[in-house]
């Protein structure tokens, strides 16, 4: 009786144990990866990345917005990329606890690299962008795979 109660709690615990582990994000081919990496904007349209080189606290999701609407997430070594219409637009990072928002103007043909960073607040880590030179973002974006999570 006594092994059977052991066994069962085992069971118990180890349903628990393996229902909080998180997978792994999906990842991207190295195909995936080039071709995101050297798309051409359409027209009317210019192409947003949103580079996470460090792995800052990789394990850490950051849901990235475009207009208030979800576009992707992202984790420490992930880019995302966007095509968006020329104009006006917000984009925005999302934690948990905080939000973090960049405005600007979109210009049609021409491509933005925008470096996501968590820094250390007083509870909890927040989003900050930083709006990179297009050469900088380039380098920044060959440390990065594509992110594929929605």
């Amino acid at each position: 009786m006594n092994n059977i109660r052991k066994t069962a709690l085992l069971l118990i615990l180890s349903i628990i144990v393996a229902g909080c582990q998180t997978p792994p994000p999906p990842q991207a081919t190295a195909q995936d990866n080039m071709r995101a990496k050297t798309l051409r904007p359409l027209p009317g349209y210019a192409i947003v990345y949103v580079v996470r080189p460090e792995p800052d606290s990789k394990n850490r999701l950051v849901k990235i917005l475009a207009d208030d609407v979800q576009i992707g997430k992202t984790v420490g070594g992930d880019f995302l990329l966007h095509e968006i219409k020329a104009g006006e637009h917000r984009i925005s990072a999302k934690t948990a606890f905080s939000k973090y928002n960049l405005d600007m103007e979109f210009k049609e043909g021409r491509k933005y690299f925008i470096r996501l960073v968590l820094v250390k607040g007083k509870y909890s880590y927040e989003p900050k962008f930083k709006l990179l030179e297009e050469e900088e973002g380039k380098k920044e974006l060959e440390k990065c795979t594509l992110s594929l999570m929605k």
